[in-house]
């Protein structure tokens, strides 16, 4: 009996290294397991389409039939293109297939079947408008695009070459483009007070559209299907984060994770400390941490002046008691921020030229020698 049972395991084991999907393949097959992708997949519209511009280098194809009428063209400073046979046309504000649309009927005269195809082989820097509850709001630039894989000859002069041109036709370019995490992150990242269940979004419309402003509201605060939240953003894009009434202190242990916020800062501490200076701590540092990293204090008993930058472009100082197991992001050991300053003394008046100009030089623009004595003895 025992034999018989070998046999039999002996048996199934071999029908398994033959075939060893077979054992499984009702799970592969099973009506029950299978996707219902339909075809209205294929028609799911973005948030809105890319909008051409200055700067914006374009490749257009009017038909593969006549590569005498291919070329590459740069988006001038006055938002036109120069092609073969129809000369100068304003593009600046169309979409892709609002301007494949118009150069088919432009074409019809010269081309009977014109076959329009428009490939962007160059993204123009773009300006995003980022205000709210962020540690730097303003007008930042970033990049159109970053190009992944093979780096194609997108010389002007180069492309005039038809060879050239047709193994551009027939490439296939790679890019990344920016998204609001990228936008949030130019601006030096989120506060504790961030409210990031709601955050808005308003961008240029297509004309095909109705022209103006759209807006849209994302919601990270769940931080729940983040790829498919974190979309593109477009030159002309406006951000604005809201400021929550209470402190989230988990929310920038959460954007440094998810690259939202850098993860180091600069920070100066001078004054009763070991190993004065300007100190690079973690964004999640506190002020405690400042002075352990300073080398700690020197005997001393008073308070610390702490000097912050705020996102609304003013400066403050705050005079704390020092606690040295204070609890962290309290009012006794807060959040520091990039360019805060941290003076452990009791007579601040005894600031000197040197340190004023030690302190200032690292953060040019942030700070003068004059405003910082000033909030030092507020």
């Amino acid at each position: 009996m025992q034999f018989k049972l070998w046999n039999y395991l002996y048996i199934a084991l071999l029908c398994f290294m033959l075939n060893p999907v077979s054992l499984y393949s009702k799970d592969f097959t099973d009506d029950n397991k299978r996707s219902n992708i339909g075809l209205d997949y294929l028609k799911k519209a973005t948030f809105s389409d890319y909008i051409i511009g200055k700067g914006d280098s374009l490749l257009v194809v009017i038909s593969r039939d006549y590569p005498e009428l291919n070329s590459s063209v740069l988006i001038s400073g006055e938002g036109t293109i120069n092609l073969p046979s129809i000369g100068t046309v304003y593009v600046e504000g169309l979409t892709v297939s609002e301007l494949t649309k118009l150069l088919t009927k432009a074409y019809i005269k010269f081309v009977k079947f014109p076959n329009i195809e428009i490939k962007i082989i160059n993204y123009r820097p773009i300006k995003v408008m980022v205000n709210g509850e962020v540690n730097s709001p303003g007008l930042i630039t970033l990049e159109g695009s970053m190009r992944i894989g093979e780096q194609l000859f997108l010389d002007q002069n180069k492309l005039e070459n038809s060879k050239n041109l047709n193994e551009l036709i027939n490439s296939n370019i790679s890019f990344y483009f920016p998204t609001v995490f990228d936008a949030i992150r130019s601006s030096e990242g989120i506060t504790t007070y961030s409210d990031l269940s709601n955050v808005q979004i308003i961008r240029r419309n297509s004309l095909s559209n109705g022209g103006g402003k759209i807006k849209t509201f994302l919601d990270f605060d769940k931080m729940e299907d983040i790829e498919n939240k974190n979309i593109r953003i477009y030159d002309g894009d406006s951000i604005f984060i809201r400021r929550q009434d209470t402190p989230n202190n988990g929310l920038i242990v959460d954007a440094i994770r998810l690259g939202i916020n850098p993860k180091y800062i600069k920070v100066f501490v001078t004054g009763k400390v070991n190993n004065p200076g300007e100190k690079v701590i973690s964004k999640a540092s506190t002020l405690n941490d400042a002075i352990d990293i300073a080398g700690g204090l020197e005997v001393f008993n008073g308070k610390i002046k702490y000097v912050s930058y705020q996102n609304n472009g003013t400066t403050e100082s705050k005079s704390i008691k020092y606690k040295r197991y204070a609890k962290r992001v309290s009012k006794k050991n807060p959040y520091l921020r990039n360019g805060d300053i941290t003076f452990v003394g009791d007579n601040f008046f005894s600031v000197t030229t040197t340190v004023i100009n030690e302190i200032t030089k690292p953060f040019t623009g942030l700070y003068s020698g004059y405003r910082l004595i000033q909030l030092l003895n507020e």
